[in-house]
């Protein structure tokens, strides 16, 4: 091995310590490294639940003092602009309120079907896990994607069969589907005023800016946009220089001035 094996217990002593001196960095910088991952995993999970318990209490409050929020920003607002400023909040009271109960109603339907659906497949905690992925589907694709990631794992465990490991994703699809070709486009567009294509531009949109919060809030702020978006074309349409004849001419140049040197 090319190694001289000192017979005395201080040779080889010494002889340890310089192979563990030479080893050790190779074996604790790819074990520090994972370490550190883990970590840092460990910490964006508990960011993101952190997140997640928020979210509700920042609605909560936001909700209780909105009345308050809105004197005070009336306040701001000259008083002949206050009717059109009051119209405006009206609208968006009614699409973010319409969004949030869509939201709510199709996430108890899901709730339903994914606890009946997993219950029925034998799947351990299905009932919780079920209730649990519909309630977490108010934010888009958290729900169903935790509730699949669980759903699997269960399903591992108590492994009896490849049947019920593909028929859990295969639940999950088919959910995934009816919600996004009749749930959400009737319980949610409808109310909102978007339709399928629209909540799907919204929401990449809406992740591409502000990420989480932007898949959060990307479909209600695209719906108050789009009503505020058909006020002002419907204030052109009735302005003057929409029902103009002919259109405006611009005023003639003036000629340059010309210094002779």
């Amino acid at each position: 091995l090319g190694v001289d094996l000192p017979v005395d217990q201080e040779g080889i002593v010494e002889l340890l310590r310089r192979q563990g001196a030479r080893v050790a960095p190779a074996v604790l910088k790819p074990l520090a490294g994972a370490l550190g991952r883990l970590f840092d995993g460990a910490a964006s999970l508990l960011v993101g639940l952190l997140n997640l318990t928020l979210i509700p209490v920042f609605f909560f409050y936001f909700l209780k003092d909105l009345p308050h929020i809105r004197a005070h920003l009336f306040d701001l607002v000259p008083p002949a602009w206050r009717p059109a400023a009051r119209a405006r909040l009206a609208e968006a009271d009614a699409v973010f309120s319409g969004y949030v109960r869509g939201q709510f109603t199709v996430a108890a339907v899901l709730a339903a079907v994914f606890a009946v659906g997993l219950s029925l497949l034998g799947v351990r905690f299905g009932l919780l896990i079920g209730v649990l992925a519909g309630a977490l589907n108010i934010i888009p694709y958290v729900g169903q994607l935790t509730g699949l990631v669980l759903a699997l794992v269960m399903v591992l465990v108590d492994f009896t069969g490849w049947g019920r490991v593909l028929a859990v994703p295969a639940l999950f699809a088919a959910a995934n589907w009816a919600e996004g070709n009749f749930l959400t486009p009737r319980l949610v567009g409808d109310k909102v005023g978007l339709g399928p294509v629209e909540i799907m531009v919204a929401l990449i949109v809406g992740g591409e800016l502000a990420g989480f919060s932007g898949l959060l809030l990307a479909i209600p702020a695209a719906g108050i946009l789009k009503a505020w978006l058909r006020d002002a074309v419907a204030l052109y349409r009735a302005s003057e220089l929409y029902g103009r004849e002919t259109p405006p001419t611009a005023a003639p140049a003036a000629p340059p001035d010309v210094n002779p040197a």
